[in-house]
């Protein structure tokens, strides 16, 4: 086997080996809950981190994760198109958890997350990476809000990392804003608030960046090129 041979195997190898997809997931579901009227479903307007004093917002999301079925995530990146609601450019943070029990869209709100079954914690049970309520979220964002609608992305990488390797259910995900954030953002639905643009390429998005699980005859490719650079490197 010649030099330019074998540097092409390596190559070849490497590439089959290394692929990376990328995929862009809408949700299967979203939804804001909000504390100042705790019993009622609000799944007719958009999604929510507004918090102010004794009006806490917060927001549901779920994506199907199936075509990522044995697939490694390099990256994923959860996308809300959104603005301030009170047209507020003040700094500003939004947390990021995982969602601890399963919610249904059309009858979840701040004290249950479905008809008659309430949350373990009034506002929805969701935890971060230490597994306790509210506390070290998987993601922290800061930044500034704005008055024209715009991209607002969180890493969600750990957190789906560690649904799809099995280790937790997946319930969704849920944001929190920080007391004094106004951010409202378009639902899946495409509805909107006041000063938010609502249309179909505005809805949320998960951007994942994955390496997808060989396929049965990729591993066999894989393994023959694999055993000829060995048996030329044993030559």
């Amino acid at each position: 086997m010649n030099k330019n041979v074998f540097a092409s195997l390596v190559l070849v190898a490497v590439s089959v080996g290394a692929r990376a997809d990328l995929i862009t997931l809408n949700p299967v579901a979203d939804l804001r809950i909000f504390s100042f009227q705790p019993n009622t479903n609000d799944n007719i307007e958009g999604l929510a981190t507004l918090n102010a004093s004794g009006n806490d917002q917060r927001t549901l999301i779920e994506f199907d994760y199936s075509a990522l079925a044995g697939a490694t995530i390099q990256s994923a990146t959860l996308r809300l198109r959104g603005a301030s609601f009170s047209g507020s450019t003040a700094p500003t943070s939004t947390d990021l958890y995982r969602v601890t029990r399963s919610w249904v869209e059309g009858s979840a709100c701040w004290n249950s997350s479905d008809s008659g079954i309430p949350w373990t914690n009034a506002g929805g049970d969701a935890v971060g990476t230490t597994g306790t309520q509210l506390t070290d979220p998987y993601y922290h964002w800061t930044g500034n809000g704005t008055s024209t609608p715009t991209w607002f992305e969180f890493d969600a990488t750990a957190l789906v990392s560690s649904e799809l390797a099995g280790g937790f259910a997946n319930d969704g995900m849920l944001l929190d804003g920080a007391v004094g954030n106004s951010l409202v953002y378009v639902s899946r639905e495409g509805n909107n608030f006041s000063g938010v643009a609502g249309n179909p390429t505005d809805i949320p998005q998960l951007v994942v960046n994955y390496t997808p699980s060989p396929e049965p005859a990729s591993c066999l490719t894989l393994g023959a090129i694999v055993g000829a650079i060995l048996t030329k490197r044993r030559s």
